[in-house]
């Protein structure tokens, strides 16, 4: 996992064309990383690899760690802080990073579909596990994007669990996706793993 906060002006990301990362191609992402860094006016990440996201959800949500790590960031912000939010409920996440950070936080659904800031940080972490994805195929073969919905992910998950490999170093072992299909190779046969509860 890769949290980013991306502090600047929104003017200079309009000019070079920031969008949701989602929407652009990993070329495009890779251009827009090198200019985001040039004129960010602060641009921290935070990664969260899956040894350290397996210890820590033992004992804490999902949610619990991203707000834990965003606030790492938030308190370095130097303007008030837009947050695309991973809360159900904006509102709540809002009051609670304020309260944390004792910073001016703004979260709301798709902000990296509103906010120049927010979609910079989506394509800075969005580049840096792109990069992180082509270095661990290398290592594991290829894999795919490592998203629930692509069946190449599903596929080299259910034979690496069918061959006994361990995967602890590169899968979020909580993940439910990877669960069902433990479950399924041990049991019956897999079926739909396209969707994360």
């Amino acid at each position: 996992m890769i949290i980013s906060m991306v502090c600047c002006k929104a003017s200079d990301m309009i000019d070079i064309g920031v969008k949701d990362s989602k929407k652009l191609s990993a070329a495009r992402r890779k251009v827009l990383y090198g200019e985001i860094t040039q004129r960010a006016k602060v641009l921290k990440t935070v990664r969260i690899d899956p040894q350290e996201l397996n210890s820590l959800m033992a004992a804490h949500t999902l949610n619990q760690i991203e707000l834990m790590k965003a606030s790492e960031l938030i308190k370095s912000a130097i303007y008030p802080v837009y947050v695309d939010s991973f809360d159900v409920e904006p509102d709540r996440l809002q009051a609670e990073l304020s309260r944390v950070t004792s910073q001016p936080v703004f979260c709301s659904h798709k902000a990296d579909d509103t906010y120049p800031s927010v979609a910079a940080a989506s394509i800075v972490s969005k580049h840096l596990r792109d990069t992180a994805v082509v270095q661990l195929a290398g290592q594991y073969g290829e894999f795919g994007s490592g998203y629930p919905s692509d069946p190449r992910t599903i596929s080299f998950l259910a034979d690496a669990i069918r061959n006994g490999t361990n995967l602890d170093q590169i899968v979020r072992t909580h993940w439910e996706t990877y669960r069902r299909i433990r479950n399924a190779v041990s049991g019956s046969k897999l079926n739909d793993f396209g969707k994360e509860k």
